[in-house]
């Protein structure tokens, strides 16, 4: 009975964070960060995030995690930075980083579902299905 409720929560989810999924930049707003980035100035955490998601997008995943490292490093308050380095840390097998990244995110930014959806998806993985249905039931209520 609980991995019908969990997978029917993970169901819910999956179709509310489709709708919500949105990019911290406009496109055309890329290229000034990047182009910033790559004259010296690594004051940027913007741009450091962008060019961690393009990275991911080539699927060079050791330099996303180097730039959303130095994201965070600028801008220690950035929770999607921490989201998206935990997901890395997550899929490098390193359960305790990414825990400690989606712990962040969620102190930053408590009403931020996503990070709630992937410190249960975490959890789950880990056999803790009653704090994997604390979290996404708690994305679910955001």
């Amino acid at each position: 009975m609980k991995s019908f409720a969990l997978l029917t929560t993970l169901s819910l989810i999956s179709l509310s964070t489709l709708a919500t999924v949105r990019p911290v930049m406009a496109l055309e707003s890329r290229q000034p960060a990047e182009t910033r980035i790559a004259q010296g100035n690594n004051q940027d955490a913007i741009g450091h995030y962008n060019r961690g998601v393009g990275y991911i997008q080539q699927e060079k995943y050791d330099l996303a995690l180097a730039e959303f490292t130095k994201a965070i490093n600028i801008n220690p308050r950035y929770a999607e930075a921490y989201l998206n380095r935990g997901v890395l840390y997550e899929q490098e097998e390193k359960p305790d980083l990414a825990l400690s990244d989606f712990n962040q995110a969620i102190n930053i930014n408590p009403r931020y579902a996503n990070a709630y959806y992937n410190r249960g998806t975490l959890y789950y993985e880990q056999g803790k299905s009653d704090l994997a249905l604390s979290d996404f039931n708690q994305a679910l209520n955001i």
